[in-house]
């Protein structure tokens, strides 16, 4: 038979395990939000490092690798807000405010172009995800797939 005082001590093992899994929780959820504003700062700071770059992002970019690079790397971090969007990582606030961050983005023809260039190497939940959150208008037009090189 268990006794009182050891029922007693799993109860409250439990307890404290639950609550240790929640301050984990809170703790990773924190981090994670951090780690988007660290990679927002960051790229930010190249643009400003080469303001060439930012030249894209106000639509009168020259079409350079440079360039083309930079809204790669936005796209990857797109790319990483949408797991920790599915990971249950981000509030339903924030989730709001970088959808409509990332719905700016695509406004970028320059976005838009290259998304449809490389979107088939995305996961398929992040190109439906970006379909609903950007809207069919901003991706219309076909789009590019794989090519096989021998």
């Amino acid at each position: 038979m268990v006794s009182a005082g050891s029922a007693f001590f799993t109860l409250v093992t439990a307890v404290f395990v639950l609550i240790q899994v929640r301050l984990f929780r809170r703790q990773l959820k924190f981090e994670v939000l951090l780690q988007i504003k660290t990679i927002n700062r960051e790229l930010l700071l190249l643009g400003f490092d080469r303001p060439e770059l930012f030249d894209v992002i106000n639509g009168e970019g020259q079409g350079t690798e440079a360039e083309k690079r930079y809204l790669q790397l936005w796209l990857n971090q797109i790319d990483l807000i949408y797991h920790a969007k599915c990971s249950r990582l981000l509030t339903p606030e924030y989730i709001s405010a970088l959808e409509r961050d990332i719905a700016d983005f695509f406004k970028i023809d320059r976005a838009r172009q290259l998304w449809r260039e490389v979107r088939h190497y995305y996961p398929p939940g992040l190109q439906h995800y970006l379909d609903r959150v950007v809207g069919v208008v901003a991706f219309d037009g076909p789009t590019e797939s794989p090519t096989k090189h021998d």
